[in-house]
């Protein structure tokens, strides 16, 4: 809630400060030649109500009292239906390079940065916004990291 009592459309506000985010790196990155980029996992405590915001394959999850965990977001891969469908759409593609890449460099299909791939219109930072009602399922702790943490073998 704002100080007048309206609610905050948070997936409105995150989605459009992620975009400004990028916007801001591209600019820079194409100034200094750099072309990497860098995934983004967001999160955001408004009284009892848990958002998160995930861009790429950094990835969160939640253990709540009862020791069950939930995934508190999904990694955006290129070898999934909709994001391949979005990547081929933009007159991009999806190889295998090891693992399923986008334009068979990018091992996720949504990024920050990455100024050659949005050139191309193949990769984008829109965010998937999930909510989480902590009343509901009383935290005990959350983790937040990037893929280096999950990727494992």
């Amino acid at each position: 809630m704002t100080s007048d009592g309206k609610s905050i459309n948070y997936p409105q506000l995150v989605s459009e400060c992620i975009a400004k985010v990028d916007e801001l790196l591209l600019k820079s990155c194409k100034k200094e030649g750099q072309v990497g980029g860098t995934t983004l996992l967001l999160s955001i405590l408004d009284q009892s109500t848990f958002w998160v915001a995930n861009v790429g394959d950094s990835r969160g999850v939640l253990k709540n009292v009862n020791s069950e965990v939930l995934p508190l977001s999904y990694d955006h891969k290129p070898s999934q239906l909709k994001e391949k469908k979005r990547i081929e759409e933009a007159g991009g593609y999806v190889s295998l390079n090891g693992v399923w890449r986008v334009q068979g460099v990018l091992a996720t299909s949504r990024a920050m940065g990455d100024y050659p791939l949005k050139d191309q219109k193949v990769i984008v930072c829109e965010p998937d916004i999930l909510s989480f009602q902590l009343a509901k399922i009383p935290p005990d702790f959350a983790i937040m990291a990037t893929d280096g943490l999950w990727d494992t073998h």
